[in-house]
């Protein structure tokens, strides 16, 4: 049985798959008690939640708030209906042998079916292995990556030296371009009066203090790079390591898990002289 639940979560609809009993079986466990048993996305619709939070299809749903979750895809409709937009929920997931986590505030936009036995059984065995952190210490972190496989990671939290010293924080961000307008704001202002200087100054602390993200996306924009991943996480490392799992030739600036994988060459083809006959 899979069941398509569009982005706004208004409409569910129901098909019952009768291609064959094989399909029906790993689609329909009866009553979905079993321990290992799990939902897996089987595709991600184009203009949705989940595909901004870049799951994909075969990803594995395997816990909630850090309990695993064995219930039904109609319990898990529930569970993200009632997400709060704001706070939102942690979502655990299983992908090609990792777990990583995700913070949902909503209906996924997700066609979801219940995970074949063998995948299910691999998930629970990393799960049982699994050191789940205090959900406390989850923060959310957008991971934007270019044609050269080079990525930024942006920490979505609020930088108060950005709001309490700009200039340093554009500096510690590497952002010359705001430096140099930010510089110049300062200086025309202060030309002018003081106190414009002043007011200058406190309008710029408090979009500082609300737009650092949208500054760090924008200029990761700016540089060709494209949106790849959106990880909950404890740490930098922790998504440094995440990303090297998905994508082993991937870097980042001030890397803490060593240099990416580099292609093996390969030996050069001799070429053959064709000789002329004199």
């Amino acid at each position: 049985m899979m069941i398509d639940q569009d982005n706004d979560g208004d409409n569910v609809t129901a098909s019952a798959d009768t291609a064959g009993a094989n399909d029906a079986s790993v689609n329909k466990p009866p009553g979905n008690t079993a321990p290992n048993s799990f939902i897996a996305i089987k595709e991600v619709n184009v203009m949705s939640r989940g595909r901004t939070l870049r799951l994909q299809a075969a990803d594995i749903i395997i816990a909630i708030n850090g309990e695993a979750f064995h219930g039904t895809i109609e319990e898990l409709l529930d569970e993200l209906d009632e997400a709060d937009p704001e706070e939102g929920f942690l979502m655990s997931l299983w992908r090609e042998g990792i777990i990583f986590s995700v913070v949902v505030r909503g209906p996924l936009g997700c066609v979801f079916e219940y995970a074949s036995p063998e995948d299910a059984e691999k998930a629970s065995q990393e799960w049982s292995r699994y050191a789940m952190p205090p959900l406390d210490d989850f923060v959310m972190y957008e991971v934007l990556k270019d044609i050269h496989r080079k990525c930024d990671i942006i920490d979505t939290r609020t930088d108060p030296l950005g709001y309490l010293m700009p200039p340093f924080w554009l500096i510690q961000k590497q952002l010359w371009e705001p430096l140099v307008a930010l510089i110049m704001i300062y200086l025309v202002t202060f030309s002018v009066h003081w106190i414009m200087f002043v007011i200058t100054a406190i309008i710029l602390a408090v979009y500082f203090s609300r737009a650092q993200t949208a500054l760090l996306r924008s200029f990761a924009l700016y540089k060709e790079k494209q949106m790849w991943l959106i990880l909950a996480a404890t740490s930098e490392k922790e998504v440094q390591l995440f990303c090297r799992h998905f994508d082993p030739k991937c870097d980042s600036k001030g890397s803490q898990v060593g240099p990416p994988k580099e292609d093996e060459e390969k030996p050069r083809k001799k070429r053959r002289r064709s000789s002329v006959p004199g």
